[in-house]
């Protein structure tokens, strides 16, 4: 993954602070960075002088930096590219005729946000260079109107299915950015989650990048990006388990046909479907409770699951053990064909 941070002119940060942060980055590992040139909070007269210095930073680090513009702001200033950005990403105000002209002279990045495979398709007959470009999503100043994590899994698997490199933002803890001060990510449930947490999720996607939007992120959450990785098979920390049928040597696959209360497995009704499994006292199913399908529920019997979400006992249902709540995050991270194991604590 190519994941980088954010830097803002003439906003919260000093010039000094936009410095240092670069140079911390750099040293964690970091090599991109995103920037927006259409904020309209932004004190004007900070802005080239700012941008200026720390374009000729990045430029002697090597660094790669990516601009968020819109059709007036390129039509104003038409050697923008050549400041010594690497990629503009066209957020508003171009037509598809514009958007592949522009694929076919310097790098761009599309809004991962708005497109749709129809808007894709008319760009792949125009001969679009897709070669040339990746997208990042939108990020959500305003709380509550993020996006949800299924409609953000769903775009990216569309347009890495164009062979574009997808990214998104998260949130930093340490620093929200200005005007508003609630954070800046892309999936409004990660709002108020830990960097940790909030990249885990989106890597777990797939991903190809990751930004934290906040303008003065910490080591600690800059460090997360830089050595963030997913395993081939995800463990599930268990607090508790009744494991009398082996189920912690088994590798799990969430099905394809995802549901929102259960997640539900490939293999076990295959492989328990032939046992005995007795009825036992019902229990509240909460979210990250273990359930095993027991004989009551007929050719469904052996079925393996794990709640999203609270529901009512059923007596056809074992409740078996939970998952650790300190880590229940990882069942947002459990997508369709995601390998993954049930370890006891």
């Amino acid at each position: 993954m190519k994941n980088g941070i954010s830097i803002y002119f003439g906003l919260d940060n000093t010039l000094e602070e936009n410095i240092e942060l670069i140079k911390r980055a750099h040293a964690l590992g970091i090599r991109k960075i995103f920037t927006s040139l259409q904020i309209p909070e932004t004190d004007d007269s900070r802005l080239k002088p700012e941008l200026t210095t720390v374009l000729e930073l990045t430029k002697s680090m090597n660094m790669e930096v990516v601009a968020d513009v819109n059709a007036l702001l390129l039509r104003d200033t038409p050697n923008l590219a050549g400041l010594g950005i690497q990629r503009l990403r066209l957020d508003d105000g171009y037509n598809a005729q514009q958007i592949t002209s522009f694929s076919r002279r310097f790098p761009i990045c599309l809004n991962a946000s708005t497109l749709d495979g129809i808007a894709l398709n008319k760009l792949a007959k125009l001969e679009m260079n897709f070669d040339n470009t990746e997208a990042i999503f939108n990020f959500y100043p305003h709380p509550y109107t993020g996006q949800t994590a299924e409609l953000v899994y769903e775009r990216t698997k569309l347009l890495q299915a164009f062979g574009i490199k997808v990214s998104a933002f998260v949130p930093s803890e340490n620093r929200k950015r200005g005007p508003i001060y609630k954070g800046l990510p892309t999936i409004e449930a990660s709002r108020n989650l830990p960097v940790q947490q909030a990249a885990f999720q989106l890597a777990a996607m797939g991903l190809d990048g990751i930004f934290i939007g906040d303008s003065l992120p910490s080591d600690e959450e800059i460090q997360v990006l830089a050595k963030l990785n997913v395993p081939s098979v995800l463990e599930l920390p268990c607090e508790s388990l009744e494991d009398n049928i082996g189920l912690q040597d088994m590798v799990f696959t969430v099905r394809p046909d995802i549901s929102p209360c259960l997640i539900r497995t490939m293999e076990a009704r295959k492989t328990l479907g032939h046992q005995i499994i007795s009825a036992k006292e019902s229990m509240p199913i909460t979210r990250g409770s273990i359930v095993l399908d027991n004989d009551g529920y007929g050719r469904y019997k052996g079925e393996i699951g794990i709640s999203k979400v609270n529901l009512p006992p059923d007596s056809k249902v074992n409740v078996i053990g939970q998952i650790k709540a300190s880590e229940s995050y990882l069942l947002d991270c459990l997508w369709p064909g995601t390998r993954f194991k049930l370890v006891k604590l």
